[in-house]
């Protein structure tokens, strides 16, 4: 989230939990108005680490009990038993505990979060506490803070779950205690999409549910057989875990449908990409390094781009060109000739363990329209690689890796061909859609499904709601979806918002290092 105050955290004496915040039980010394108990009790301290620079609030955990056994914690802003704001059982959560941060991003805010006792064994020796992300109460969360305060005051304070969900997916916090928060933040979501929508009289709600990107680069690599990481003894836990996660977006859907299903509202499912394993990483860099294409820095340790003669982000390639290239090194009349050189050597690049191109294609600038890419930001070679198979940067340097091609864990969407899948999974994306219009039950046939695209659903869903699709959009409509004759709604013309758009300006790539998705390395 762009807004948080604190990320989440689990305060734990375990010792096989080698991240988060560990703390250290010691007997209780210095507290004030103590209860009794036939049991020593012990104490940690809580420090709330904030998400950027700055301060946070502090507090104490009492761990102590009754009749021989350690059964509660009790946290407190200082070491007075008087001024405890909570104690908690296993299993139990806090109220929304309200203090004050100041952080390098947001500035000084009030924010909001709460604890659950995790784990606490009867003899005091082990102790988990989880205590959520802060948010602020003031409503900064919304382009509207008005709304955003009436939303907390309404319905509580913010909630998100995708760093919980880290948690879990990391082996920090329990599944119950993660599913707790996505349910709670499904409810929070589709009541606050509700009020907002009414609020605002809108027609069309968008939102981004990131949890199965995160839960498919940790967990997909672990029950697909043609992955690195699979490991056949335990794929079927983590097909429950994964599983169990998408029991929670349909909860999450389904929240929705509570609120907006009253046989009028359209609703869409989609996703972007799927998620297979990875099989093997390719390294441009060491493809290209000993053609004399790729400087690298003195240490060998890293590329000197400014005096490298390529350039790449993802999937697309540039020649470093005088001229057109801040800083370009590769003459105009060379242009051509290096272009074929480096298409000819990627097309001719083969996996040495399996003789299987590693690319899918490698087409240059002028042929990439066939795949829908053209403009003045695109490489002058754009690439696909072969399924299972993916980009790697300059950590190559640094690990001593000299292979092009070498195997590699984790899972991936953005750099293989999109229609690849196997009998785990797939890159290609999911769409669902409900409602008015909508054929019940259709499902076309696999080579049909290849060619519907994300670029569509936009203008299917402006058919559908009775305006034309936005000019520069690129898809068509989705008629083999829709019942036979269905035009849509009755047409409208949409009006412009009278609050200012923020506009960012394109911008061509730099000389960079290799980059994918943030979570692509899982």
């Amino acid at each position: 989230s762009y807004f948080d105050l604190a990320p989440p955290t689990v305060y734990h004496n375990c010792p096989e939990l080698n991240t988060t915040d560990p703390i250290e039980l010691l007997p209780a010394k210095g507290w004030r108005n103590l209860p009794l108990s036939g049991l020593t009790p012990f104490d940690a301290e809580l420090p709330v680490v904030p998400s950027t620079e700055g301060s946070g609030p502090t507090y104490y955990a009492l761990v102590w009990g009754k009749d021989g056994k350690y059964d509660r914690v009790s946290i407190s802003p200082s070491r007075d038993f008087s001024e405890i704001i909570a104690t908690l059982s296993v299993g139990e959560w806090s109220d929304w505990i309200r203090a004050g941060f100041k952080t390098a991003d947001q500035g000084e805010a009030e924010g909001a979060f709460r604890f659950k006792l995790v784990e606490l064994s009867s003899d005091g020796a082990r102790m988990r506490l989880y205590r959520s992300d802060a948010y602020p109460t003031d409503g900064r969360f919304c382009s509207n803070p008005d709304l955003g305060k009436r939303l907390v005051s309404e319905l509580g304070p913010y909630i998100h779950s995708g760093m919980t969900v880290g948690l879990h997916c990391h082996g920090q916090l329990d599944w119950e205690t993660a599913d707790e928060v996505m349910a709670e933040e499904a409810e929070w979501w589709a009541e606050a999409a509700y009020m907002a929508m009414k609020s605002a009289d809108a027609s069309l709600l968008v939102l981004h549910w990131h949890i199965l990107d995160e839960i498919g680069h940790r967990f997909i690599p672990l029950i697909d057989p043609t992955g690195t990481n699979y490991d056949p003894n335990r794929a079927d836990e983590y097909w429950q875990i994964v599983r169990n996660y998408y029991r929670a977006t349909d909860r999450f859907v389904g929240e929705f449908l509570k609120r907006f299903d009253d046989g009028e509202t359209l609703f869409v499912v989609v996703s972007d990409h799927g998620m297979p394993a990875n099989k093997k990483a390719v390294s441009l860099i060491n493809l290209f390094k000993d053609r004399g294409w790729v400087s690298l820095t003195s240490d060998g340790k890293g590329v000197d781009w400014a005096h490298s003669k390529l350039f790449f982000a993802q999937n697309h390639l540039w020649i470093n060109l005088k001229g057109r290239d801040e800083g370009g090194v590769v003459p105009p009349e060379e242009y051509e000739s290096l272009r074929s050189q480096v298409l000819t050597a990627m097309r001719d690049l083969k996996d040495p363990e399996t003789g299987e191109h590693v690319f899918a294609f490698v087409l240059t600038r002028e042929d990439a329209p066939m795949v829908g890419l053209w403009g003045d930001y695109i490489g002058d070679l754009v690439f696909c690689y072969s399924g299972g198979y993916r980009w790697s940067g300059p950590e190559v340097l640094r690990m001593g890796e000299d292979r092009v091609v070498f195997p590699c864990g984790g899972g991936n969407h953005g750099p293989m061909i999109p229609t690849y899948e196997t009998d785990a999974t797939s890159v290609m994306g999911t769409l669902i859609m409900y409602g008015p219009g909508i054929r019940p039950g259709v499902k076309p046939p696999k080579l049909e499904q290849a060619g519907i695209c994300t670029t569509d659903v936009a203008p299917t869903v402006a058919h559908l709601m009775g305006f034309d699709a936005p000019a520069q959009t690129e898809g068509r409509v989705l008629r083999e979806f829709l019942i036979k004759g269905y035009s849509g709604r009755p047409e409208r013309v949409l009006k412009p918002t009278a609050r200012p758009i923020k506009r960012r300006p394109t911008v061509k790539p730099k000389p960079i290092t290799l980059q994918g998705d943030v979570t692509d390395e899982e």
